[in-house]
């Protein structure tokens, strides 16, 4: 849903719930385009995620801006970026990240470690990236 916003950003709203029957969506752009996604699960996790995908938490958490440094923002349905390099469109500057407002009707990924009511969050920081996630981000000529 992120990248669907972003790329839509001036026809689409943050809570994705202006949408017409028969509108037409950009779906992505050349070199923005994730092609590798998950839908997450009843009790998934980011570790479990970025363990089944064999990317490390920096990676994650750069190509799925919406999901907070806890990662207790999950929803069962959500469809994540999953793929080994950053792939997905930066937020247009200034304005919030797209997504990150947790449908009303979601149902949390993982209800131990998260309210029963998801409350919307209009910003998120990634955790401290550490040297070992460094590995996997491309340098800037290879973007």
């Amino acid at each position: 849903m992120y990248q669907l916003a972003v790329v839509n950003a001036n026809s689409i709203d943050s809570g994705c719930d202006n949408l017409q029957v028969g509108q037409v969506l950009c779906l992505g752009t050349e070199g923005e385009d994730c092609k590798t996604t998950h839908v997450v699960q009843q009790d998934e996790t980011c570790d479990l995620i970025t363990g089944t995908y064999n990317i490390n938490a920096t990676l994650l958490y750069a190509n799925n801006p919406q999901i907070d440094s806890q990662c207790d923002n999950l929803y069962i349905g959500e469809v994540l970026c999953v793929a080994p390099t950053v792939a997905v469109p930066s937020p247009i500057a200034g304005s919030p990240i797209p997504a990150a407002t947790i449908p009303a009707t979601a149902t949390p990924a993982n209800v131990a470690t998260t309210s029963a009511t998801p409350s919307p969050t209009s910003s998120s920081a990634a955790p401290t990236a550490t040297s070992d996630d460094d590995e996997d981000l491309p340098w800037c000529d290879e973007l």
